[in-house]
């Protein structure tokens, strides 16, 4: 451990950020899903991603809504729903709705710096993005990268 550590400090700078650069070339990049199967009556109902407005929770009830104004019922909660989408097309907007980047038309600077998103398929209750999350959706919405150093 010893050994390991003293080689370790003996790394430059540059050093240690072109490891860091090997590194994330070799990590798999993440898989998402570009289908999603809703269970309708006695059939799965196979749904391309692209054509998902967004989805909606209440009272534990889950709904998918597509751009055709159609909506399915789906039996898992946002939390699982959100561990599978592609954080570059979907965003949890607030505890009901996750929705989708294709799909935003309009934001209106709401009361308190809060945000008022418009989609293009209507929603059943209106959707606002709180102060504290509403730069984070701004930043997404035109795909600027998070930038953690």
């Amino acid at each position: 451990m010893k050994r390991a550590l003293d080689k370790f400090n003996k790394l430059s700078r540059q050093d240690v950020l072109k490891y860091l650069s090997q590194l994330a070339q070799i990590s798999p990049l993440p898989k998402y899903k570009d289908k999603i199967l809703i269970p309708v009556k006695d059939r799965l109902q196979p749904v391309d991603m692209k054509d998902i407005s967004f989805f909606y929770t209440t009272d534990k009830n889950t709904r998918i809504y597509l751009k055709n104004g159609k909506y399915f019922s789906y039996s898992r909660t946002l939390e699982q729903i959100e561990s599978t989408l592609n954080p570059a097309d979907f965003i949890r907007a607030n505890k009901q709705f996750i929705v989708a980047r294709h799909c935003v038309n309009n934001i209106t600077i709401w009361f308190d710096n809060r945000l008022l998103v418009t989609l293009d398929t209507e929603p059943p209750e209106r959707i606002y993005v709180s102060k504290n999350k509403a730069a984070e959706f701004k930043a997404w919405l035109v795909n600027e990268k998070n930038k953690t150093t």
